[in-house]
């Protein structure tokens, strides 16, 4: 079967196939991680060693099943479509050289953009819900609370080690995975079907916020993949994306472990919510980073993209 057999396929056609790729790939997967999670572990199904979490066996548990299951969700869907959707000789999910000092600006921002991103995050947490929507205010409000819970103990590192595979699992993977998924293929996707770039890049961005299934901190993470979508339509290298998502998954996992060794305070998580000079300043930092590579990465993808898409895209 040669590469690029249904590149001709119309957007929602390529969705629905990238679609049932996604559920065949997890499923699988799921059940290998469960397989050797169980051999590594002892750990079964239907056991309340789950949900004992100072348990050590259920967060090498938790871990072996992370890895499998952002492999068959994040990694094979992407691979599949590259020999589907690209067309012979395309970079379909644009692993292209580039300079380094993007490179170099692409994760700059991720830490200048931490008070505004903070920001977000504590705007998110105020919104409130109707008072006819209040039951599912208080799902929304448990279902955070118990995953920052098990976040907590999935991050704690009581050596370098430990540090590391966590930098593997939590910063790593996925922004590899995601990555590939989000940006190197639905955002091309979606973009295909809209005829307009923007578009393509705000509906990916919702729906890479929207699966974390994090209601309250929904808005700052749509804010990133929104960042995400423009730095690969600029500058035409996926690099970019995978450098920012790496840096920003990465600083939360060190000052995760570093608030924990007590070395720094963890007032961090609050930085430019209580100062205004700090927003505004990363607000403006921001935006003269993105201009920078809007202006000087050429915009190479937005003319790839005007070539390979069935009709002509409109970018405003």
């Amino acid at each position: 079967m040669k590469k690029g057999i249904i590149s001709g396929m119309s957007g929602s056609g390529k969705l629905g196939i990238l679609l049932l790729i996604i559920i065949v790939s997890t499923l699988i997967m799921g059940a290998l991680g469960l397989a050797v999670a169980y051999l590594k572990t002892g750990i079964g199904l239907n056991t309340s060693v789950l949900m004992d979490y100072n348990n050590p066996d259920t967060i090498t548990y938790m871990k072996i099943m992370q890895i499998f299951q952002a492999i068959g969700l994040f990694i094979i869907p992407p691979a599949f479509a590259i020999f589907l959707f690209g067309k012979k000789g395309e970079n379909y999910l644009q692993f292209r050289k580039t300079n380094l000092l993007f490179i170099l600006v692409a994760g700059s921002l991720m830490i200048v953009a931490l008070p505004l991103i903070n920001w977000f995050a504590e705007f998110n947490q105020a919104l409130i819900l109707p008072d006819f929507l209040s039951g599912i205010g208080q799902w929304m409000h448990e279902s955070e609370a118990s995953a920052a819970k098990i976040t907590e103990y999935f991050l704690k590192a009581d050596n370098i080690p430990t540090l590391l595979l966590n930098l593997f699992i939590m910063a790593l993977l996925p922004a590899f995975g995601e990555e590939m998924l989000f940006r190197g293929v639905l955002q091309r996707i979606f973009i295909q079907m809209s005829k307009n770039i923007h578009i393509g890049i705000w509906i990916t961005a919702f729906l890479f916020s929207a699966i974390h299934m994090q209601f309250f901190t929904f808005l700052p993470r749509f804010f990133m993949g929104a960042m995400f979508g423009y730095m690969l339509v600029w500058s035409g290298s996926i690099w970019l994306t995978i450098t920012a998502h790496f840096v920003n998954n990465g600083t939360a996992v060190i000052i995760g472990y570093l608030t924990d060794k007590g070395s720094i305070s963890s007032d961090v998580d609050t930085i430019g919510t209580n100062n205004f000079v700090y927003i505004i300043g990363s607000f403006i930092l921001v935006s003269t980073g993105m201009y920078y590579l809007k202006v000087k990465a050429e915009n190479r993808f937005e003319q790839e993209l005007l070539n390979t898409t069935e009709q002509t895209i409109e970018i405003k």
